[in-house]
């Protein structure tokens, strides 16, 4: 089940370089001449090196992807990780910041606290910045230059792109509550999300020594990212940055949603609108063509249990729950199903 090649950019690991190899290469390709204090001083001149730069990292993934559909098998693809943080860029520079939709009450927590403040959670989506946190420049201080240590995706540039793919972080709901963020890292081949979970370490001291770990939420929520992400994004690839070892607090409810999210196909898939009168349970319909079934993904996005709900799938006939076996009976076009929360089914046409 080789799939192809994952690439992280760690800091330093692919930046971008100043070298006079490289600015002889910029020479050749664009017929300027130009060195590096006319860089520093410029920032125009800089915005076009970066921008060839790109273009040569573009380059290299494509080469890379080429390779592998040489010499290993076609349709094998390139993922490509451009945030060496282990938590993703911060939406707020180097700012501390809580991110909620109850400010009262993290005001209250936080009075005495050495955080730097509140966010709302809808200031946050209104404003994109977990997008821009994702495509803007990392922040620097004094030489340390960490905006070409690490530098940030350009996923426009592989809109058109086969087999190759930046890939979206997510970790906090905000970063899988907006379906245009997700959108703006779908390549040619779909959308590839990376979750990235806060370093949670301790140093080498005491009787354990060095020790890493991840923290989950609780229960059903500990999938309500992948659920959220799922409903809004459609992604074709899930993966996950992880401490030490991978592991999960509440396997079962993993299990379940790997289970449904593997059991749909991996081609594009659309809104069903109006198949549920409840806005956090999105139903997405996969075509595979003619003489094949009809694919459904149930998303209860929400944090509360639904029990028994009405869906509209849009066509008659039974469907069956491509996890479980189990045949569900339709009246005319309704199904019903009993849903929890942060849950994914998979369903498909007989």
């Amino acid at each position: 089940n080789f799939i192809g090649a994952w690439l992280r950019n760690r800091p330093g690991h692919l930046p971008v370089s100043f070298s006079e190899a490289a600015l002889s290469r910029y020479t050749q390709s664009t017929g300027d001449r130009i060195t590096r204090e006319q860089l520093t001083g410029d920032e125009e001149l800089r915005q076009r090196y970066l921008i060839w730069w790109r273009s040569q990292r573009r380059e290299f993934l494509m080469g890379l992807r080429d390779h592998l559909h040489t010499h290993v098998d076609t349709g094998l693809q390139v993922l490509y990780t451009a945030f060496g943080a282990e938590p993703g860029p911060p939406i707020d520079g180097f700012n501390q910041r809580i991110v909620t939709d109850d400010v009262a009450g993290w005001e209250q927590i936080l009075r005495e606290g050495a955080e730097e403040g509140v966010t709302p959670l809808a200031h946050v989506l209104a404003t994109e910045q977990h997008l821009q946190s994702l495509l803007r420049e990392p922040e620097t201080w004094e030489h340390w230059e960490w905006q070409h240590a690490v530098p940030p995706p350009d996923p426009e540039g592989y809109k058109e792109t086969e087999d190759v793919l930046m890939t979206y972080v997510f970790h906090r709901a905000y970063s899988v509550d907006q379906a245009a963020a997700l959108e703006a890292f779908r390549a040619g081949s779909g959308l590839a999300i990376v979750r990235h979970y806060p370093l949670n370490e301790a140093a080498m001291e005491g009787q354990l020594g060095y020790f890493a770990s991840d923290v989950d939420r609780a229960g059903a929520y500990s999938m309500l990212e992948e659920v959220r992400a799922v409903a809004h994004g459609d992604p074709r690839f899930i993966g996950y940055l992880v401490a030490s070892r991978y592991t999960r607090g509440f396997p079962e409810y993993v299990r379940a949603f790997n289970a449904a999210f593997l059991a749909l196909p991996a081609i594009p898939s659309v809104v069903l609108t109006g198949a549920s009168q409840d806005d956090e349970i999105v139903v997405r319909r996969y075509d595979a063509g003619p003489g094949k079934p009809t694919y459904f993904a149930v998303a209860q996005t929400g944090l509360s249990p639904k029990g028994v709900v009405r869906l509209d799938l849009g066509l008659r006939g039974n469907v069956r729950d491509l996890v479980s076996g189990e045949l569900i009976q339709a009246r005319g076009r309704i199904i019903e199903l009993d849903l929890g929360p942060c849950q994914l089914r998979a369903l498909a046409t007989q």
